[in-house]
């Protein structure tokens, strides 16, 4: 399964198939990150 970087505010509905893939550690990293990567992004657009 390749990744694949949905349109803005898509992340979140992207990482819920993998939710029983990854143990909850994994999944716990992979929710922060995208929370980040969303902060990050909306406020370089609001720059």
């Amino acid at each position: 399964m390749g990744l694949y970087v949905p349109p803005s505010g898509g992340d979140r509905y992207f990482a819920l198939p993998i939710l029983s893939v990854f143990p909850k550690s994994w999944l716990e990293i992979m929710l922060e990150w995208f929370e980040l990567a969303n902060l990050n992004r909306g406020y370089e657009i609001n720059q």
